[in-house]
């Protein structure tokens, strides 16, 4: 009998606080008496509807895709850091997002935008706890940076998905979203392959632009 060795991957010395950090924000709550959550939940919705008005609670919320007037509901597992996710991506890929929001209004039934965002973010969290994401935090030098971009990607591999189902209305969103999480665990190369494809087709004009690196140390 050969007995194999293989190295557990260990996520650099270096990274241990943003990782740290990272998960700290995903137990913060939205409260909108915070400035700063404030101001993140009214650029999410600006920038999305073009609208100015951005009231506490309403039916405008559901409108960009959370499940009731009020969006705190929808965060207890991800806290402000799915917030600051929808942020980055607004961020680096602008017209992207515009495309896939106004694909997720004409079939919103099935696609609640924020929703599917939010879920995103929780998988990848998720995949940041399972080890599988080390060696590209290793690699990148950061872990705000790689968790961001695996996000990025899973955005895209389900959208795509659901602009090619002739079906989707006979889909369950949640079973949808799980096996896209699972895809991309198995596949995480290929998911920031993605990602570089997704620069080309939409390069970032504002090389200073805001980034999740730069919200999350507010936190």
């Amino acid at each position: 009998m050969i007995l194999k060795c293989t190295k557990k991957l260990v996520l650099d010395y270096e990274l241990l606080d943003e990782r740290q950090l990272t998960f700290s924000i995903t137990k913060i709550p939205l409260n909108f008496y915070d400035e700063i959550h404030m101001r993140t939940m009214t650029t999410i919705y600006q920038n999305l509807t073009r609208e100015i008005e951005c009231p506490v609670t309403g039916e405008h919320w559901v409108k960009i895709g959370f499940q009731s007037t009020d969006p705190k509901n929808d965060l207890r597992s991800t806290g402000m850091f799915s917030m600051l996710q929808i942020l980055a991506i607004m961020d680096k890929f602008n017209g992207y997002v515009t495309e896939i929001f106004e694909f997720s209004k004409r079939q919103f039934k099935y696609n609640p935008f924020a929703c599917i965002l939010i879920n995103m973010s929780y998988y990848t969290i998720q995949s940041l706890k399972e080890g599988i994401l080390i060696q590209f935090c290793n690699k990148n030098q950061s872990v705000i940076n790689t968790l961001n971009e695996f996000y990025f990607g899973m955005v895209d591999l389900f959208f795509e998905g659901r602009k090619n189902n002739k079906n989707v209305a006979q889909e369950n969103i949640n079973d949808v979203i799980k096996s896209i999480a699972k895809y991309a665990k198995n596949n995480p190369e290929e998911i920031f392959e993605r990602v570089k494809n997704l620069f080309k087709k939409y390069p970032l004009l504002n090389k200073d632009s805001m980034s999740l690196g730069d919200d999350i140390n507010k936190y």
